[in-house]
């Protein structure tokens, strides 16, 4: 399971963004982990989050149906140097 992507992982863009938003189930039913992408600030970038929360959502309902709305708070910032864990709530 990859934690971090660094800047210097030699990856096309779009290979990049396919990359960070390819969560993988933990083994949990509804649950999936994601890299982060590296930033010089250290901390997750907020679309990073957005992004992969779509993505776990969407992967949780029938394939005919695709999230619609989606509210977060950033009440901590979180590490790069981590990946992110997305559950259900």
């Amino acid at each position: 399971m990859i934690e971090s992507l660094p800047l210097d992982t030699p990856l096309a863009p779009i290979k990049r963004l396919h990359a960070l938003l390819d969560l993988e189930p933990t083994g949990v039913i509804g649950e999936f982990h994601g890299p982060s992408e590296w930033m010089s600030t250290g901390r997750v970038f907020g679309g990073q989050l957005l992004g992969q929360s779509i993505m776990a959502a969407a992967r949780l309902v029938d394939g005919d149906r695709a999230p619609h709305a989606l509210q977060m708070m950033f009440v901590r910032g979180g590490e790069t140097s981590h990946g992110v864990t997305y559950r259900p709530r």
